[in-house]
């Protein structure tokens, strides 16, 4: 199965979160529903995954990459940009708080689009962590459980030019945010990243931009 031809006709939508709290569990969970829809075959599968299993896609993720490696894709610097997206602990709030977890599911709705623009991204054909590793791990955490699913959602997009492709998905950021680098707005990117120090690029912007300086190139515009 060509799974790059199958996330080139994927779309992935966190759509909500559900608190749970059984007699059985001695600590509340919560679930995210992901809703996973062919363009193609305009065929759909839904799951849900919770904050533990989130967590162990983000560090099978790093893993895959293999930090340090040389390659002519964009494997390391994405591993910069990919170690920020995961949700930190809550310091003031339970993790139940649904303030928390709402900022839980946008931060995995961004999570989720950055890796599949990661693996669809020409560039990083060059480089088997990105062809076979991170798709690998991404297409099993979306379809481990899916005995029952519709053969149609692995259908494969058809080449299109790359112009309609760019445009076939939008970000979650408000649309008047811009990125200074491009310093385009929503309608021509499908994520964003939040730098630590709270400067906002489009994914693909800020991984270019660590290729050549592993710093915020807002707060050092002497690297961008």
């Amino acid at each position: 199965m060509h799974q790059i031809g199958v996330f080139q006709a994927l779309s992935v939508t966190v759509t909500k979160a559900i608190f749970h709290q059984t007699p059985e569990v001695d600590h509340p969970v919560v679930t995210y529903t992901l809703e996973v829809f062919n363009k193609e075959s305009q065929t759909s599968w839904t799951t849900t995954r919770s904050d533990s299993e989130f967590k162990e896609l983000h560090a099978a993720i790093c893993s895959a990459l293999d930090r340090g490696h040389t390659c002519d894709a964009m494997c390391p610097w994405f591993f910069v940009a990919f170690q920020q997206k995961l949700p930190k602990k809550p310091l003031f709030r339970a993790p139940t708080n649904k303030r928390c977890i709402q900022a839980n599911l946008t931060a995995y709705h961004e999570l989720i689009a950055m890796l599949m623009a990661f693996i669809i991204k020409s560039k990083n054909r060059s480089c088997y962590r990105a062809t076979e590793r991170v798709s690998n791990i991404l297409f099993d955490f979306l379809f481990r459980d899916c005995s029952v699913v519709d053969a149609a959602v692995y259908t494969s997009a058809k080449q299109r030019s790359s112009s309609s492709s760019s445009r076939s998905s939008r970000s979650s950021q408000p649309e008047d945010c811009v990125c200074s680098l491009c310093d385009e707005g929503s309608h021509a990117w499908t994520s964003w990243t939040r730098l630590t120090c709270g400067h906002v690029f489009h994914d693909e912007c800020i991984v270019e931009a660590m290729n050549k300086c592993v710093e915020c190139p807002q707060c050092n515009p002497t690297h961008s």
